[in-house]
């Protein structure tokens, strides 16, 4: 199973490996004030030459937070990640 590790900018870290789901946290403008739902979920893909660099990249950038599928305890900032590695 394929692995990466995401560095956030406190200094934690998650593991994530292929074919995990990540749930994003998008917000939208209604009427006068933004408000936030659950976009439907990302499968994280392997890219043959870069492993999960690619998919996981794709993902950041399309959400402003994001929680693991199965451990909705914390909820991850998308823009903290400063590092991403595979494994």
């Amino acid at each position: 199973m394929n692995k990466a590790l995401l560095t956030f900018s406190d200094g934690s870290t998650l593991q994530v490996k292929e074919n995990q789901h990540l749930i994003p946290v998008v917000s939208y403008k209604k009427d006068d004030h933004f408000e936030v739902s659950l976009d439907k979920s990302f499968e994280i893909w392997y890219h043959i030459h870069d492993g999960l660099i690619p998919g996981l990249c794709e993902f950041l950038v399309n959400s402003s937070f994001f929680y693991l599928e199965d451990d909705r305890t914390t909820i991850y900032k998308s823009d903290s990640v400063i590092k991403i590695q595979n494994l």
